[in-house]
């Protein structure tokens, strides 16, 4: 179980996240796939970010850690979200997605993450999928994590996405293939 919290300060706001707890598998591919492996959690615990004036709270929705195949220099790795969130009205918000490597932090999504659409009033769903490829490999393990950002679309000081569901499947697979 996973619990964490994560302070920066930036300017005159600050950022906070807070890590997930989940449940979920881990281990090789099904007999006659070509991934090398398959980690898969899922999360059903309240999340949230938001911003009240110059005071905003981003929230790092899990870390999971994965080891690549001692026998591969390379995979390429994909990974996919699927989460649950409301969003409150003027709100835009946006999911990005990376690894840590020891202290070497690498995003998978170089656009800026990807847009979620606005969902106030009632939540709705997205699923997401990044893609990495040649990341170094040899036993190496790699800490995947992502998170959800925002900004006020009307000029609003207070906004929010929330969410309570979320879905993780994290593969590795031959570099190339």
């Amino acid at each position: 179980m996973l619990v964490g919290l994560l302070v920066v300060a930036v300017g005159a706001s600050a950022l906070t996240a807070g890590v997930l707890a989940g449940r979920g598998g881990a281990g090789q591919a099904e007999p006659g796939s070509d991934a090398l492996s398959r980690v898969e959690r899922v999360f059903n615990r309240p999340w949230s970010s938001f911003c009240d004036f110059d005071f905003c709270a981003i929230s790092r929705l899990f870390e999971i850690p994965v080891r690549t195949p001692a026998d591969a220099a390379r995979v390429d790795v994909t990974l996919t979200m699927t989460l649950e969130y409301r969003t409150t009205r003027g709100t835009a918000a946006s999911a990005g997605a990376g690894f840590q490597t020891g202290s070497s932090t690498t995003r998978m999504d170089p656009r800026g993450g990807f847009r979620l659409a606005p969902s106030s009033p009632s939540p709705t769903t997205a699923t997401l999928t990044w893609v990495k490829r040649g990341v170094p490999a040899a036993g190496r393990t790699h800490t995947f994590s992502a998170g959800v950002s925002l900004r006020s679309l009307t000029g609003d000081d207070t906004i929010s996405v929330r969410g309570r569901k979320l879905s993780v499947v994290i593969e590795t697979w031959s570099a190339g293939g």
